[in-house]
């Protein structure tokens, strides 16, 4: 019997909501409890859930009928929450799809792949066509288009002539935000996409092409980024834990106001995911090298990004890290984009995944985290192996063997 087992408090807390939830809706509190995925957690991509947006999905789902606790670090008032809503985008995403980001058969007839040298490595939605087209009349021709594909032409053949090339289509798209909103977030910032090919002579740091992060979702290429679990220890077993956790700035372009990671950040091209980790400690968090550098990898969590239009998909791979910090060191805020931090339980984690609190995909970390440390178990979870299936979602493009460092400092 579970109750025989020893599970932690918030396991047992788990238990007790979950079976409650099971009885409101028609079951039996006597039945086993129902699943949590079941009761909010569809930033998983619960089966069967269509694209639609993850935010408003969770926020305004609340089976259980409670309030956001009031407690230290608790949940943001109704007026953030009105806050948040004012500012969310035409270019929300899902972050549904296992393993396609729609129904296989309308992905097929939506998406035409992006080749390069004979390796598929992005989905190019097929409303796009028009526009490399057009593209293709003004300058020499870039793109070999076909029914099924978008390639490059083969005087392309090389990572300098390929991002050249997709850079100066880009740079002509900025100015038409009408059909490329997404190129108003523009970064700055380059993205390698892989292929198996690993030429000196074609490639740089293992990548066949770089793309500008912000356009990376209309070719549907594979990103990287890193996120960190910071927490502090409260005693010897496993769930004995607390997690640091950020609420992001009512200012940032995305997720406003949401809850966070402690530390997370995309991986540009020529970075490494622990150089990534310890600069976007200090940015993010103020932690000092020094601590930041005892941060380990535990794992990876992907998924597939669909903007609300559902003509941007992107397939994504955070690197998960966790950083046991001493009981002493409080986080703080370093720039504009982490609006405070809180040391939270268990139990807060969970509620605030309940109440839709977090971005999406961190609320993919908090529960891998608590995977790892015993909180959830399949004892006390009866959708355990859908959710670890479905945090590591399959990615079909091929990915980098040495992480690019050339932009790093010596």
């Amino acid at each position: 019997m579970l109750r025989d087992l020893d599970l932690c408090p918030s396991a047992t807390l788990v238990l007790k909501k979950t079976a409650a939830a099971s009885s409101a809706y028609g079951g039996s509190g006597d039945q086993p409890a129902a699943s949590l995925m079941q009761y909010g957690w569809s930033a998983l991509g619960y089966a069967g859930r269509m694209a639609s947006s993850a935010y408003s999905t969770v926020s305004s789902y609340n089976p259980l009928g409670t309030e956001p606790s009031t407690s230290s670090g608790s949940s943001s008032s109704r007026s953030q929450s009105t806050d948040r809503d004012s500012k969310k985008s035409d270019r929300e995403v899902s972050y549904n799809g296992f393993p396609y980001a729609l129904d296989p058969k309308l992905d097929q007839l939506s998406f035409l792949d992006f080749v390069v040298d004979d390796i598929p490595v992005g989905r190019i939605h097929s409303s796009l066509v028009l526009h490399l087209t057009a593209f293709n009349q003004n300058v020499r021709p870039v793109f070999d288009i076909t029914e099924r594909s978008v390639s490059f032409m083969p005087w392309l053949s090389d990572y300098d002539s390929r991002s050249g090339a997709i850079a100066q289509m880009l740079n002509e798209w900025r100015t038409d935000l009408n059909n490329f909103s997404c190129l108003s977030g523009w970064r700055d910032e380059l993205y390698g996409v892989y292929t198996h090919i690993n030429d000196p002579a074609t490639t740089k740091g293992g990548a066949a092409l770089a793309i500008e992060r912000s356009a990376c979702g209309l070719f549907g290429v594979h990103a990287y980024g890193v996120h960190l679990n910071g927490f502090v220890r409260t005693g010897p077993k496993p769930w004995d834990v607390q997690l640091w956790i950020a609420r992001r700035s009512l200012t940032k372009p995305t997720y406003p106001g949401l809850l966070d990671n402690m530390v997370a950040g995309g991986m540009g091209f020529g970075h490494s995911p622990k150089y990534t980790v310890i600069k976007e400690c200090m940015e993010e968090a103020t932690v000092p090298a020094d601590i930041a550098v005892n941060a380990i990898p535990v794992g990876t969590i992907s998924y597939t990004k669909l903007s609300k239009n559902a003509k941007e998909t992107q397939p994504e791979t955070q690197i998960v890290y966790d950083l046991e910090l001493p009981k002493d060191f409080t986080p703080k805020p370093c720039d504009t984009e982490v609006e405070s931090f809180r040391l939270w339980s268990m139990d807060q984690v969970i509620n605030a995944i309940r109440q839709g609190e977090f971005k999406p995909n961190c609320a993919c970390v908090c529960i891998h985290f608590m995977i790892r440390h015993a909180v959830l178990t399949p004892e006390n979870e009866p959708d355990y192996l859908d959710i670890v299936h479905r945090l590591h979602r399959r990615v079909e493009y091929p990915g980098p063997k040495v992480w690019p460092t050339f932009l790093e400092a010596p």
